[in-house]
């Protein structure tokens, strides 16, 4: 279907009877004076649909793509997040951290960095793409990872970075909602065109 309206597409006609094609098990039969059964489709209309068919398609596809590398920051976030969080717990119980414990964060700032750079990559296929809302979403998030790299860094693993490290798993989680939605619309756009019969 397109904005024209809903269109089929036939099988391939395998034998003729009496001159009528006979697709699948039907044999298709006009007579004179009546309309045919089916208008024959303008090539310009149904390569349309096709362009548009592999735009939607390769979009969905990005989506897919795209939702699974998410899903992977998030998992390698959540591993940040937990270290950062019983590194505080060993803060508040020794009232400071050790040497080791201050590389480790600083370590945890380094991993958040590599994090900005993968979402980075993220960024570049959303303009590629040109879909301005999910790049808000992803900016906003890298904002984010920049400052809790550098807290991080400077091992500061305290409530501020706690919660903007949940800020970013609850943005990302948000960015998988949308790409998920953003899948299902277009899926229900499209669709093949219906079969004749």
């Amino acid at each position: 279907e397109d904005k024209v309206g809903r269109f089929y597409e036939l099988p391939e006609t395998r034998r003729e009877i009496a001159g009528f094609p006979v697709v699948g098990d039907r044999l298709f039969i006009t007579r004179s004076g009546k309309p045919p059964l089916f208008d024959p489709l303008p090539l310009e209309r149904a390569l349309r649909w096709v362009i548009e068919d592999l735009k939607r398609q390769a979009e969905e596809e990005l989506m897919v793509a795209l939702e699974a590398e998410v899903k992977k920051i998030i998992e390698s976030q959540e591993k940040i997040n937990k270290s950062t969080k019983d590194l505080d717990t060993l803060k508040r119980q020794k009232g400071s951290l050790t040497r080791n414990e201050v590389t480790t964060a600083k370590g945890l700032g380094g991993a958040q960095s590599e994090l900005v750079k993968v979402l980075e990559e993220v960024k570049k296929k959303l303009a590629e793409e040109n879909v301005q809302v999910f790049q808000f979403v992803v900016e906003s998030v890298m904002d984010d990872m920049t400052e809790i790299s550098g807290q991080l860094t400077e091992a500061e693993v305290g409530e501020r970075t706690q919660d903007l490290e949940n800020d970013v798993i609850r943005k990302l989680s948000d960015l998988v909602d949308a790409f998920n939605l953003k899948k299902k619309q277009s899926q229900s756009k499209g669709g093949k065109p219906g079969q004749g019969g």
